[in-house]
């Protein structure tokens, strides 16, 4: 057996798997985005008492008219804003004039003491919180009409102390942020459905966290997550290590993603991706089954063009693109997003190795190292002075 084919195999078969992995995890988004909500509660009863926490980051896409949707599903909002924070201000008070007495709550105050900056505004916010849910989500996230039911019909089961729902990123017409939502929308997606599917809800999205009051009490509040950057997975794993369970929600939210340059971009997947490596090391090492035009490419040089290795090659790519189409209306993917696979998976696989390559990530205007369980230290002194430009998904 020569040396060629000692190197072929391997990758024929990494390359067999990331086809067979692409279409059984668009299966899976395909599936969990068919169920439809309950939307009769005739028999179930009146929804639990629930209200709605939204710390409002700096430079947050969308967040009018997203503060807007909140305040219009049918339960109090709180929304937190930090001091320098102008342009927040101005839009949560215009919406506070369009809104009725009572359902929008303004929060101003300064910094807590702790690294995860959106959890210290969370519990300057916690107080203002009444009923037996808590929803936290975030200033750039746009939600749909019947929110509030799908999110809250799960706990009509006494067994479920928190719910989540699935995300796709939206807007921006720049090519980093097209391409920024192509890897979002076809490849982070599909993966939480899959593994819904295949593990079951051990996780949370930050998109939307609704949890039991009784079950955040019972866990130790949000303190302790002042020092976690993975405050969402940090907040199902409480819950679930406490014997309640997590369900996520069939209702695709909106991340609005505003027009990010290549350097944010990369900054906020790497660190998405360092925090997954130092929470589930296995896990994420696994992950490596998703990216086939690594192997397609591989078999390719080794095969040069010939009619066969070049059919390998189309061969990723009509599985690639035919299972990305398969959710296409639902993700919003178009022509053009298609276009932008290419583009999309070499930056996804060059995340995938600098996810390998360091624990330094960048949030906001701060720089931190990621330890275990996601816990963060700061690298750089905090400026008090300086506004945390990110507090979103």
């Amino acid at each position: 057996m020569t040396l060629k084919v000692l190197a072929e195999i391997p990758l024929a078969v990494w390359l067999a798997a990331a086809i067979a992995y692409q279409l059984t995890a668009q299966i899976a988004l395909r599936r969990l985005l068919s169920k439809a909500p309950r939307t009769s509660r005739t028999q179930a009863g009146p929804l639990p008492s629930a209200t709605i926490l939204v710390p409002l980051g700096a430079e947050t896409p969308g967040l009018e008219e997203n503060l807007a949707r909140l305040c219009a599903a049918g339960a109090p909002v709180v929304a937190g804003i930090g001091p320098g924070r102008g342009e927040e201000l101005a839009a949560a008070g215009r919406v506070l004039e369009r809104t009725a007495a009572g359902t929008l709550t303004l929060v101003t105050a300064g910094r807590l003491a702790g690294s995860n900056r959106k959890i210290a505004a969370l519990i300057r916010m916690l107080p203002e919180a009444r009923g037996e849910i808590v929803i936290f989500t975030d200033g750039d996230i746009g939600v749909p009409e019947g929110y509030l039911e799908a999110v809250l019909t799960p706990f009509d089961d006494p067994r479920v102390g928190l719910v989540t729902c699935p995300y796709r990123s939206v807007g921006g017409a720049t090519a980093a942020a097209r391409v920024d939502a192509v890897i979002t929308n076809t490849a982070f997606l599909p993966s939480v459905a899959l593994a819904a599917g295949f593990e079951g809800v051990r996780f949370a999205l930050g998109a939307t966290v609704a949890i039991r009051r009784s079950v955040l009490d019972a866990i130790g509040g949000l303190e302790p997550l002042l020092e976690m950057l993975a405050d969402d997975w940090s907040l199902a794993d409480g819950a679930l290590r406490a014997g309640h369970r997590v369900v996520l929600a069939p209702l695709l939210l909106d991340h609005h993603i505003g027009a990010p340059g290549w350097p944010a971009l990369w900054r906020r997947h790497l660190r998405w991706a360092r925090t997954m490596r130092a929470l589930r090391p296995s896990g994420y090492a696994g992950t490596i089954v998703a990216h086939g035009g690594a192997p397609a490419a591989g078999l390719l040089m080794l095969g040069g063009w010939s009619g066969g290795a070049a059919g390998v090659l189309a061969l990723w790519a009509l599985a690639r693109t035919g299972s990305v189409l398969l959710n296409a209306r639902r993700t919003g993917c178009g022509a053009r997003d298609v276009l932008l696979l290419p583009v999309a998976d070499l930056l996804a696989l060059a995340l995938y190795v600098g996810g390998h390559c360091g624990r330094s990530v960048r949030w906001g205007e701060s720089r931190f190292q990621v330890g275990r369980a996601g816990a963060i230290v700061a690298s750089d002194p905090l400026d008090e002075a300086a506004p945390q430009t990110e507090y979103g998904t």
